[in-house]
């Protein structure tokens, strides 16, 4: 499978979601984009930047926490807001956490024609394409407030594609908006 990876440093909050809003606009029907990291690193600031790129409403994006998913409609693509950050860390048995998202619908979600955006991936990876976009978030040196360390990883051929034209495109800092 082909893979490519893309690592940078953002300022804080607006430059995470900035490199979320460059993925956003690069999104199609039916990509799978997981999202991994302690809490407060920014998951969910990297996807209110990808539903701007997506032309939605940043306002629209929750943490979909004690929802399990939440649907956001109204740009160029659906986006289905997954958090698995209740059934991770050993909370749920990955039988009983595969079973909770079967019976939400996750495999309806993954074949509606829009964005699957999943925080917390870890207990449902099983049911996820094996293409798809993974996001990893760690604090930086400045901590919780400041830069965060960011790796987009495009796993299969079209997300590889993408993450490579973003490497090229922003390089290291992701100083102007896309």
């Amino acid at each position: 499978m082909e893979r490519h990876a893309w690592a940078v440093t953002t300022p804080g909050p607006e430059g995470t979601a900035r490199v979320g809003e460059a993925l956003g606009q690069r999104l199609e029907a039916g990509d799978v984009v997981t999202l991994q990291g302690p809490l407060g690193a920014g998951k969910t600031t990297f996807v209110r930047g990808m539903a701007r790129g997506l032309g939605i409403a940043e306002s629209a994006i929750l943490s979909p926490t004690f929802l399990y998913v939440r649907e956001v409609r109204g740009g160029r693509l659906a986006l289905y807001h997954v958090d698995g950050y209740r059934l991770a860390g050993g909370r749920v048995e990955a039988a009983e956490a595969e079973a909770l998202m079967e019976e939400l619908g996750l495999d309806w979600y993954l074949q509606a024609g829009g964005v699957v955006a999943v925080e917390w991936p870890e207990p449902v990876l099983e049911m996820l394409p094996a293409e798809r976009f993974a996001v990893r978030l760690e604090f930086g040196p400045a901590g919780q407030e400041g830069e965060r360390i960011l790796t987009l990883e495009g796993l299969g051929r079209r997300p590889a594609r993408v993450v490579a034209e973003l490497a090229r495109e922003y390089g290291r800092a992701p100083a102007k908006r896309p």
